[in-house]
């Protein structure tokens, strides 16, 4: 950023923000590292500097900002001015190779891992009566009852002093699913094998239950793609609960339906003998 401080004029326009106020804000946001804007924090860092220099009035004017910057920056670096990462061009998308591909590919193993492991999942409840969030709600507390269609619960609900009985029982049952979840996921993948081998004869009869489970493998295979993407070629901030919380609901729905799949198989394969 420093250097580019120096040499583009369109960047040049931001350095206000971010060796500001804003700037600090940003910094603050993530792992803190003295100094840096964390990660995929800078996306929105960029956002917010070129909204404070007035370029968010129409969606023209920002986008044409955006380009002139690329195109300026794309410019100095075929110049050898200022080095660009392994070729890459300055785009909001990010841009890969086949071997960027492959390097994915072979950390999905691990991501997937982190993911029916539970790892970082927490079922503790906090106190967000003091949060901005919350704050926000109570401000605008009927529209968001209409949206809800039912009262806004007390504050108190979400303060770890007021229910210990119940955050005992979801603590509990968040370290019992821990334990259970890394069997329930290779023994409903053992399940399924099984189960089509079982069927093999008979596979049009059940073609929709095994479409079923395949969609569901693949929605599954298909979000932990794109968190490896994101972590890997973007920002390593991207590997978290939040983002792979839809991964957790079609996992279990898978397991749970695998293991139903083969226990029928049996019993119908039990009838038919």
């Amino acid at each position: 950023m420093e250097r580019l401080f120096e040499i583009s004029p369109k960047f040049a326009e931001l350095k206000e923000f971010f060796e500001g106020r804003g700037g600090e804000a940003w910094a603050a946001c993530g792992e803190q590292i003295d100094g840096e804007i964390n990660g995929g924090y800078f996306h929105w860092a960029l956002i917010d500097a070129v909204k404070s220099r007035g370029y968010y009035k129409t969606a023209v004017e920002a986008e044409k900002y955006y380009t002139d910057l690329a195109d300026e920056i794309n410019r100095l670096c075929d110049e050898g001015v200022i080095e660009n990462r392994c070729g890459k061009r300055v785009s909001n998308t990010c841009y890969f190779d086949f071997e960027d591909l492959i390097n994915v590919v072979k950390q999905m193993p691990e991501i997937i891992k982190y993911q029916y492991m539970l790892n970082e999942v927490s079922m503790e409840v906090s106190n967000i009566s003091e949060s901005s969030l919350n704050n926000a709600i109570l401000k605008n507390k009927e529209l968001f009852e209409d949206i809800l269609n039912e009262d806004i619960q007390d504050n108190r609900c979400y303060e770890s002093n007021f229910n210990k009985v119940r955050l005992v029982i979801i603590e509990t049952i968040n370290k019992i699913y821990k334990i259970i979840n890394p069997y329930l996921f290779y023994i409903s993948l053992l399940c399924f094998i099984i189960a089509i081998i079982l069927n093999l004869k008979k596979i049009k009869n059940l073609f929709d239950k095994i479409m079923v489970l395949l969609s569901l493998a693949i929605l599954y295979l298909s979000r932990m793609f794109i968190i490896t993407f994101t972590s890997t070629m973007m920002f390593k901030e991207a590997l978290n609960v939040s983002y792979l919380s839809s991964a957790y609901n079609i996992q279990f729905i898978f397991s749970i339906l695998s293991i139903i799949f083969l226990i029928n198989s049996i019993k119908k394969n039990i009838y038919t003998i």
